[in-house]
């Protein structure tokens, strides 16, 4: 799942990413920490920050903590967008 994912956000493809994350859930397997950081990594290279926000938030709800990467790649993308009240 991990794979697929990684490389739909090299691809900038995050309309297949999301696919394959939600096909995953229906299959009963939890994200991780490295499904986590894929997701936000795909969105945020495809500059969507309402995704990035919206899986960042899916994130913290499902009880994972986000890790450094995880963290990195959501502060990245809002200095890149001028977010920095959405960073705050």
């Amino acid at each position: 799942w991990n794979v697929m994912i990684a490389g739909f956000s090299q691809e900038h493809d995050s309309e297949n990413a999301v696919k394959i994350f939600e096909w995953m859930q229906r299959e009963e397997f939890v994200p991780d920490e490295v499904t986590w950081t894929s997701i936000l990594s795909c969105h945020s290279q495809c500059r969507k920050l309402e995704d990035v926000i919206k899986y960042f938030d899916a994130m913290r709800v499902s009880g994972n903590a986000a890790s450094g990467e995880a963290l990195a790649v959501f502060f990245s993308v809002c200095a890149e967008l001028g977010a920095f009240d959405t960073a705050e």
